[in-house]
């Protein structure tokens, strides 16, 4: 549909000219299709953090000390919108990971995403393919718990210098 508009209003001169978005080497249209999805969630989801931080306000007093509004974003609204949404963050973060059926049905069969691999191993018919689809569960878990663990103990030490800085 994207390609058919571009044709249209004539930005490329032929439907090869646009770039191929299923099945592409770099995950393009898996990668443009999971933002298109959770786009809506993320938007309320940072408007509302927005808000609750009070940075309406923020923003204004930056700008009468004297920032330009591009320093005031980078340095001031999503430092804060970072770090109110870092647990949400995480969780899409590992979902992503696990994500089945956008990459099965967009993505390359070869190299496949982890999900896919783990998928497509226990599925066969071939015995000698179950220990390797174990292994590769086992080793993603431990990876999906290490990231967790990291960022758990991230955050904790951030909620202690901020309760500890608050006294």
């Amino acid at each position: 549909m994207l390609a058919r508009i571009a044709l249209k209003i004539g930005l490329i001169d032929g439907m090869e000219g646009f770039p191929n978005l299923i099945n592409d080497g770099w995950y393009f249209g898996v990668c443009f299709t999971l933002i298109l999805l959770t786009f809506p969630f993320f938007l309320l989801l940072l408007r509302n953090h927005y808000y609750a931080a009070n940075l309406p306000d923020l923003t204004q007093l930056a700008a009468t000390l004297g920032a330009s509004p591009a320093y005031t974003g980078r340095r001031v609204v999503v430092p804060v919108l970072l770090r109110r949404a870092a647990p949400t963050l995480l969780l899409y973060f590992v979902f992503l990971l696990g994500a089945y059926e956008v990459p099965l049905l967009l993505g390359r069969q070869s190299p496949a995403m982890v999900s896919i691999f783990i998928g497509q191993k226990f599925q066969r018919f071939n015995i000698a393919d179950l220990p390797v689809a174990f292994v590769v569960t086992v080793v993603y878990a431990v990876l999906v718990l290490l990231i967790i663990s990291v960022f758990w103990n991230i955050s904790k030490r951030n909620i202690l210098t901020i309760t500890q800085s608050n006294h």
